[in-house]
């Protein structure tokens, strides 16, 4: 009856004592966002699109895996919540007119904002 008793009270001390010899110790983790981790060059962040360069082949929709992602019509637009980041429309564009770049904090509070619209014809 008394182990009943002091059993939990000694996994509660138990507990804590982890919890504090941690909480004690150096920050290993990053200040994010305030220092954020640099990226290798080959990074596949972010699509750019240079409406310059594109010549409308439709390439980059035939190559993308996620269905609808990718839609040219007036306009160029990639759904950015719904890439997978494969870096087929970048790879297949002959013109180079897709890239990727290092940009990856793309949280955004409407899933409206991840949709990349850029007017094809027309000024900028």
């Amino acid at each position: 009856m008394i182990n009943e008793f002091f059993n939990p009270v000694k996994e509660l001390a138990k507990g804590l004592s982890i919890i504090l010899k941690n909480g004690l110790k150096n920050r290993v983790t990053l200040k994010y966002p305030e220092e954020q981790e640099k990226v290798r060059n080959n990074f596949r962040g972010k699509i750019k699109y240079e409406k310059d360069k594109c010549i409308k082949c439709g390439n980059c929709i035939k190559v993308c895996p996620a269905a609808g992602c990718i839609s040219i019509n007036e306009y160029f637009s990639i759904d950015m919540s719904q890439c997978i980041f494969c870096g087929n429309c970048v790879e297949y564009c002959p013109v180079n007119a897709l890239s990727h770049t290092v940009e990856y904090t793309l949280a955004q509070s409407k899933k409206d904002n991840l949709i990349l619209k850029e007017e094809i014809y027309g000024n900028d």
